[in-house]
């Protein structure tokens, strides 16, 4: 019986490229306040994340849900949580249609009115302008936000272009007010890195079409844009898709732009099998190879700890099961990002 040749040694050379900019990529966790006072929860998040970001509470219904009055209570609970464990945050986000200023849905109507039109524009300007100033100014150590969060959709128009749609911004202003705002918050803060952060991007198709135009356009009209956030909630199928992934953030990284995984899950069917969980496994490891392997990738942000504290609780996409406990993905993560020991944030 002929020998079986003997087994090719595994290589030991790193997957990994070094960033860009030569600072250690981050593995970041999406938070939220309802779960903050969890001693178990907190201890969690600091352990075993690099940076966090605040899921709901810098979203504009949240900060403002009144004209001029603002909440900062639940972002600031969050805020010193990262800043007394030295870990960076993410602002999220600036302007946002689907959780937007509350009173701002009124104005919008009222942009398109014949005699009262031309007022309510400017009010709509000075109304974004004020809210992203404030916001800013009150957290002046955050070094990256989500100025403009999806403002596209799967065809490839604004939200807001079509009959139905529901974005004052747009209503009042028209495509411009992405460039105004990306201005707005670099007068605020020109320190900061500004963001386009959209969902269901990540692959070919209309939307990640229009968000490389939108991208191209802003930098010709020297707009301060310095990256695009992919939100990436994807499901168990995405594993063949990842390298038309990893496709779409060369595109935007050979644009000089940084790019983020910002919004990361796994999703799986309710009763999962255990083949299911080897599947999440999967995609999580192939999605993390193809950020390490981009220079331009700088930082994957999961979108909540664990099972009971995600959006979508039902699916356990996330990183630490229903009891707390890791899964075999946060490590196979940790061995492409390892933990960003000497990195320190801007407070």
């Amino acid at each position: 019986m002929q020998e079986r040749p003997p087994a090719r040694p595994r290589s030991k050379k790193t997957l990994a490229v070094p960033t860009r900019t030569g600072e250690p990529r981050l593995l970041g966790v999406a938070v939220s306040s309802r779960f903050m006072d969890g001693e178990t929860y907190r201890d969690l998040v600091s352990d075993n994340f690099d940076s966090i970001t605040a899921e709901n509470e810098m979203k504009p219904a949240s900060l403002q849900p009144k004209p001029n009055v603002f909440n900062f209570a639940p972002a600031n609970n969050i805020v010193e949580f990262a800043r007394t464990h030295d870990m960076p945050m993410r602002g999220h986000a600036l302007n946002f249609s689907k959780q937007d200023l509350p009173f701002m849905k009124r104005i919008g109507r009222l942009c398109s009115d014949l005699l009262t039109g031309a007022s309510n524009r400017n009010l709509a300007r000075r109304t974004r302008h004020d809210h992203i100033n404030k916001v800013m100014k009150h957290y002046p150590y955050i070094e990256q936000w989500d100025v403009v969060n999806e403002p596209l959709k799967d065809n490839g128009k604004y939200e807001g272009e079509e009959p139905g749609d529901n974005n004052p911004w747009y209503t009042c202003e028209g495509p411009g007010y992405i460039a105004d705002s990306l201005r707005i918050a670099h007068a605020a803060n020109p320190d900061a890195e500004l963001f386009i952060n959209e969902y269901n991007a990540e692959l070919p198709g209309p939307r990640r079409d229009a968000l490389v135009k939108l991208a191209r356009d802003l930098q010709r009209q020297g707009v301060p844009i310095h990256g695009v956030g992919l939100q990436t909630h994807v499901t168990l199928d995405f594993l063949r898709r990842v390298p038309e992934f990893a496709e779409t953030m060369r595109i935007f990284a050979n644009m000089g732009l940084k790019v983020e995984i910002t919004e990361l899950d796994v999703t799986m069917p309710e009763q999962p099998s255990a083949a299911d969980l080897v599947a999440q496994r999967r995609v999580y490891k192939a999605i993390s190879i193809a950020c390490v392997r981009e220079p331009g990738c700088a930082r994957i942000t999961v979108w909540g700890l664990a099972k009971r504290h995600s959006w979508q609780e039902k699916n356990d996409g996330v990183l630490f099961d229903g009891s707390m406990n890791k899964k075999q993905a946060y490590n196979d993560i940790r061995k492409l990002i390892p933990r960003a020991r000497n990195r320190k944030a801007a407070y």
